[in-house]
């Protein structure tokens, strides 16, 4: 077995080798201690807040519901409070990770460090490590402009499947850029800033770094003026420049090399480019949390006074106890006879799963495209039902096309064509060809460029054309020019996602999911949400509530669409929309009192108890049935990274990607309710840039009836291979995945005056309007 032995930059990693699944944990020990802590009332928010600016550094506060608990972590001080109790730490661990948490900051202060937050502790790296100046040596950069490592810290409480608790550390980095020169220098210095956000520095405190509050857009330079639109105030829409600052993105970074360093700014940005991959690859990013782990253990911080934590290795496979997930079946036909384990090579051998139940044979199909685009777009759609055929003996993808795939005898094109690119000409050729049939189209195909992602609301040809074929219930493909004159090599696998795409909107079924569950009935309802508006500062609004309902084979039955509602009514729209949802689902399924129902959501963000609380009550109203429920939060974005330092990746010489990354599928728990989950694997990653992908976490609200984390954990490990949209295996489920595209797309259609969403809830609900 194949071991890489990691260092650090300095070639010295504390002699650590990782050789196996490793989690980014530190366990964190100590002698147990029964401590006195003060006891306050808890005043609100702003009453805590002040009392940590007065003490944080000499007390841990922390709230425990409508108290606060005093710490003292200085010799000689009395915990505040009138009251006094003791604690004993090795029976709480919530005090004892506030305690670690507290001592971390105290550290990284005594040692001059920038700290961006508390908790988690955000720290940036020092001045002397800069990423960016070391890429533009030996040419100089001025100190103000940066681009860093920030160490991020968290404290919390691991146990997996094992009984015993282990509290520790999860270490992790993020990559920070800097533009700390008012933009009044960065004019001087010709830096272009016009179409780029600005703000003033607001200070946080005595310990920790000014934020940046956006204040908007730069529209125009007027002297030492700057004239914003897209603004935060309305009546500030004119700043000084020697004020405010260039918002750090890395798009604004890479403005200010360019303007510099004109003659070397390619180079520096392709080194910084270069070590950013090295860091953030599994290697590298193992490398620098080991480093730091490594600093910390042999700091032997103290808690308390005359009170010093041991801190240990990373965790490992012997606490993880990692399982698999099994890989997806794919069934394309009831009796479940006809099976694959890939998708795609199981439509080729046995056809869709509706192949001879799907209605029309022959669908009636409108093309819109540009005039001058006529023969492109009669070729691309040739190839589209053909396919193209490869070289080789062997079958290739996208061979068949897509008549034979999908054993579909043939498509009726009737093209209508626009003058111009202009969104009131595709609307014009989208409403003649209604009219030619009366609005009796089962589908269309618009060609649209790739311009047209940069124009907002009625400018949109592409927003326009597929809203006016909602109107009337017909759902719609689209596809840009730029993909039809790619090369055959890569055409072909955008071909194969179209077919997919385009047989799954015309109401057909490709195929479906193993059910192994004994219960008579499960579904599996996706909750999502889109905020949407021109710009950051203008009429945004949010949509909530959407909602995506599966069967547990994984057969989709329909998309819900709440209203465009402020967040404060989420509550009751996601509500109004679930309840709508499963009084549909339930009639077509012809449930039964006395069935047994179980109820799965998937959750774009943590419910709120008073939001579960809501549902709840939802669900309890289906009072005729044997019921068990569910509120799953899946999350992509979270502090914990796994490594397997076997993994040598995928790929050959400077293309290996995925080093380090743990195959797909893999699982650990790390709480009753808590589990990571892998779904990009090495093989899954798409460029060595793109570093080491992170699993999604997946935790199960409290108020769930159902707690079986390995089942749940399992089928969403099966909803992330059966989307209907492409063939590529996906990082989110399709419950979350669909939900998110159905917000985006109902959120960027809401931007056309007069569009009525509720069209999408009549013919159209059923199929895959928004794949």
């Amino acid at each position: 077995m194949r071991t890489n032995t990691l260092r650090t930059p300095s070639d010295q990693l504390a002699g650590v080798a990782y050789t196996d699944l490793t989690l980014n944990f530190a366990p964190v020990s100590c002698s147990d201690k029964r401590i006195r802590v003060g006891v306050l009332d808890y005043r609100g928010k702003p009453h805590l807040q002040e009392l940590r600016d007065q003490h944080d550094l000499s007390y841990v506060l922390r709230r425990e519901g409508d108290k606060i608990i005093t710490v003292p972590v200085v010799a000689g001080l009395r915990p505040l409070g009138n009251e006094v109790e003791e604690r004993l730490l090795s029976t709480d661990s919530d005090l004892l990770l506030a305690l670690i948490q507290h001592s971390l900051f105290r550290y990284f202060l005594s040692h001059k460090r920038l700290i961006r937050r508390v908790r988690p502790l955000r720290v940036l790296a020092e001045p002397a490590k800069d990423l960016l100046h070391k890429a533009a040596s030996p040419a100089r950069l001025p100190e103000w402009l940066s681009f860093r490592t920030q160490h991020e810290l968290t404290t919390r409480s691991v146990h997996g499947d094992s009984p015993e608790v282990r509290n520790g550390i999860l270490f992790d980095f993020f990559l920070k850029v800097g533009i700390r020169a008012p933009c009044a220098e960065l004019l001087r210095l010709g830096v272009p800033i016009v179409g780029r956000y600005v703000g003033k520095l607001t200070s946080r405190g005595p310990h920790l770094t000014p934020r940046l509050d956006t204040l908007g857009r730069v529209a125009n330079v007027q002297g030492e003026l700057l004239e914003l639109d897209d603004c935060h105030d309305e009546d500030s829409s004119t700043v000084s420049a020697a004020d405010c600052y260039l918002e750090p993105r890395r798009e604004a970074l890479e403005a200010c090399v360019r303007a510099l360093l004109p003659r070397d700014h390619a180079g520096v940005l392709k080194r910084l480019a270069r070590i950013q991959a090295g860091l953030q690859s599994g290697p590298g990013r193992l490398q620098k949390i080991e480093a730091i782990r490594a600093h910390l253990a042999g700091a032997q911080l103290e808690i308390l006074p005359g009170l010093k934590i041991d801190l240990g290795r990373f965790t490992t496979r012997a606490q993880l106890q990692p399982k698999r997930a099994p890989s997806v079946l794919y069934t394309f036909d009831h009796a479940r006879e006809r099976t694959h384990r890939s998708a795609d090579k199981g439509l080729d051998r046995h056809g869709p799963l509706t192949r001879q139940s799907f209605t029309p044979r022959r669908p009636r199909v409108c093309v819109i495209c540009q005039s001058r685009r006529r023969g492109d777009v009669e070729l691309f759609l040739r190839r589209l039902l053909d396919g193209i055929p490869g070289r080789s003996t062997q079958p290739g993808v996208f061979d068949n096309g897509f008549l034979r795939k999908y054993h579909v005898e043939g498509l009726d094109l009737e093209f209508f064509e626009t003058k111009t690119p202009a969104a009131g000409d595709y609307r014009s050729a989208a409403l003649q060809a209604i009219e030619s049939r009366s609005g009796e189209w089962d589908f269309a195909f618009v060609q649209t460029d790739e311009a047209f992602h940069k124009l907002y609301g009625e400018r949109n040809p592409y927003l326009v054309t597929k809203a006016t074929f909602f109107q009337h219930g017909i759902p719609v493909q689209e596809f840009e020019y730029e993909t039809t004159q790619m090369p055959e090599r890569n055409l072909r696998y955008t071909l194969n996602n179209i077919s997919l795409a385009t047989y799954s909107k015309l109401g057909g079924i490709p195929w479906l999911l193993p059910v192994s569950s004994t219960i008579t009935h499960e579904l599996v309802i996706g909750v999502s949400t889109a905020l949407v508006g021109k710009g950051r500062f203008g009429d945004r609004q949010r949509y909530l509530g959407i909602t995506t309902v599966f069967t547990g084979d994984g057969n989709y039955w329909l998309a819900n669409t709440s209203n465009c509602v402020p967040y404060s009514e989420f509550q009751a729209e996601l509500v109004h929309t679930l309840e709508t949802a499963i009084r549909r689902v339930k009639a077509q399924l012809n449930w039964r009192p006395g069935d047994a129902i179980r109820i799965v959501f998937h959750c774009f963000k943590p419910l709120k108890y008073t939001e579960a609380d809501a549902v709840d009550q939802v669900v309890k109203g289906l009072n005729d049935y044997d019921l068990d429920y569910a509120f799953l939060h899946v999350a992509g974005r979270h502090d914990c990274v796994l490594f397997d330092p076997n993994q040598s990746g995928s790929g050959r010489g400077s293309s290996v990607k995925g080093i380090f990354a743990p195959e797909r599928r893999t699982y650990t728990h790390l709480s009753l309710l808590e589990t990571l989950l892998v779904l990009t694997g090495p093989k899954d990653v798409k460029l060595p840039t793109q570093g080491l992908p992170r699993p999604i976490k997946l935790k199960l609200h409290p108020r769930s009836t159902f707690r079986d984390m390995d089942y749940l954990t399992k089928q969403v490990a099966l909803f992330a291979g059966h989307s209907w949209r492409d063939f590529f295996p996906a990082s989110m489920p399709v419950t979350i995945s669909y939900s998110n595209q159905i917000a985006r797309l109902l959120g960027n259609l809401s931007t056309l005056p007069g569009f009525d969403p509720s069209v999408l809830r009549g013919k159209l609900a059923t199929k895959g309007w928004f794949l």
